[in-house]
């Protein structure tokens, strides 16, 4: 059976200082090159983050800047399982696997990483995430109905509750929530090559544990951050080590 998880990609200025923060927050390392200047991370209750520096970045992005991808086990499987239900699908060799690329329905390139079955010189760690955590993904998106149709082929369910603004997804690989874009918001990267004209998402998480102990465990670490309340919601705000205020939802 295919699967997909959600795996936001982040750019960082600081790739070793934003994985300890990712480590902070209760997500593990699975893969890692380098100095910690890549890493792919796991959380407990589902999804996945990868951070790669902004330099050397083959799509025209800035540090701090976060895209949508996803992991599957199979690319090949998963490119074959999207084209049944109608959804074209680009495979491709890279070194450290096969890759696969569908088209969001606002021309957003949306990779799916194969997960390593040979490291190719990476590193592998046995992973021990926070069960607790859960990889949000936020698309801004003008057109829920659209983008709705085309995350449900990937297995993502709607949650009840949803309204103009927001509509979350999920799967058991994590949530794409779909928001309703603010004033500056820029859709996608810019780039030549369509495969790298991703849909910009914000980072986000869920956590079933009590919001005040993820907020004492992230100061604790060092990382600025408060319980907010809010008309819509109760969540916590953090200051991540690229400069984004990123937002920890109890999971619904």
């Amino acid at each position: 059976m295919t699967t997909f998880a959600t795996m936001p990609l982040r750019y960082s200025a600081d790739p070793a200082a934003m994985i300890r923060f990712l480590t902070d927050l209760g997500m593990a390392r699975v893969v890692t090159a380098g100095a910690d200047n890549f890493a792919t991370l796991v959380a407990g209750g589902g999804g996945r983050v990868m951070v790669h520096s902004v330099q050397g970045a083959d799509a025209t992005v800035t540090a701090g800047e976060t895209v949508l991808c996803f992991a599957t086990e199979d690319s090949d499987e998963a490119a074959a399982h999207l084209d049944g239900k109608g959804v074209a699908v680009d495979v491709w060799d890279e070194s450290y696997g096969r890759q696969a690329m569908a088209t969001t329905p606002s021309g957003g390139a949306v990779w799916i990483n194969e997960e390593m079955a040979d490291l190719y010189g990476y590193e592998g760690h046995a992973a021990a995430p926070d069960p607790d955590l859960v990889v949000a993904a936020i698309l801004p998106t003008e057109d829920f109905d659209a983008d709705r149709a085309f995350f449900q082929q990937f297995g993502l369910t709607s949650d009840p509750g949803a309204d103009e603004w927001w509509e979350g997804m999920r799967s058991g690989g994590g949530v794409v929530g779909l928001h309703r874009p603010e004033e500056g918001w820029a859709p996608l990267t810019t780039s030549d090559d369509p495969r790298y004209r991703f849909p910009r998402i914000h980072l986000g998480f869920e956590t079933s544990a009590p919001l005040g102990e993820v907020r004492d465990r992230l100061v604790a670490a060092g990382h600025p951050a408060e319980v907010v309340s809010a008309p819509e919601a109760t969540k916590v705000h953090v200051t991540d080590p690229d400069g984004q205020v990123m937002e920890i939802h109890p999971v619904p």
